[in-house]
């Protein structure tokens, strides 16, 4: 198939445009470059990806998810049998302390996709990746995909209005989705500052080892390559996958 990987440079992006391609699927992606970050081992692990990436095939076209006309004239051009959209503010710190670039990167860009597709009439099944934390404080040991959505903070608040808008156009126009609600992402090239990378770069830094909550919080990680094999099971199997939420 004909997939569009938004984000493709990024942590989950690169990981699962290398791994589709191996599937033989076409592998259109994109990205902003807005991975800039004054940690030199961080830009080197950046570069590995990028360099990973060209090794796969895959060369990274350079579009910003909030600009709808770049966005509408790939989409239009390549008619993608699936988009995987994975563009956004990859972190709570980050969506809490600058709200309107996490509205305009986690929710108008997800906005413009899905009235694209609706516009040109692009028979696209769309992957949004939204995340665990739209569940708020869990009260109990685990949740379900149908227990009730209770954001906090900026971050998941534009996680839920990105699902939101899935279902809506999904009602009114038709557009096939997935949606994926991962938990604690770790593994290979991760410079997302996730509770995993922070401890091991602390702990090879000399620095101390933070732990917040007084020992008493619990937090179910999920490596990166079962997210990619979900991703891979989502596409493969579309109908099976239809409108559901994982």
């Amino acid at each position: 198939m004909k997939i569009i990987l938004t984000g493709a440079d990024g942590f989950i992006g690169h990981h699962a445009a290398i791994e589709l391609a191996t599937q033989n699927h076409e592998i259109i992606a994109i990205d902003n470059g807005s991975q800039n970050t004054l940690n030199a081992w961080h830009r080197h692990i950046i570069s590995e990806r990028k360099a990973l990436l060209l090794e796969a095939g895959i060369e990274s076209i350079f579009i910003d998810c909030r600009n709808k006309d770049a966005l509408k004239h790939i989409l239009t051009e390549q008619r993608p049998d699936v988009v995987i959209h994975l563009a956004a503010i990859p972190a709570m710190e980050l969506a809490n302390s600058n709200p309107a670039s996490a509205f305009e990167n986690n929710v108008q860009s997800t906005f413009h996709i899905l009235d694209t597709i609706r516009e040109q009439k692009i028979d696209a099944h769309l992957i949004f990746f939204s995340s665990s934390t739209v569940y708020g404080n869990f009260l109990k040991s685990s949740v379900s995909e149908n227990d009730l959505l209770n954001p906090i903070g900026i971050y998941e608040a534009t996680k839920v209005c990105g699902e939101t808008l899935l279902k809506s156009f999904s009602n009114l126009s038709g557009i096939d989705y997935t949606i994926f609600r991962p938990s604690a992402l770790y593994g290979a090239r991760c410079v997302n500052n996730r509770v995993s990378q922070l401890l091991i770069e602390r702990a090879l830094t000399g620095k101390s080892l933070k732990l917040f909550g007084g020992g008493n919080e619990e937090l179910d990680f999920t490596h990166v390559d079962d997210v990619v094999q979900g991703i891979v099971l989502a596409v493969s199997n579309r109908e099976q996958s239809r409108n559901e939420t994982f």
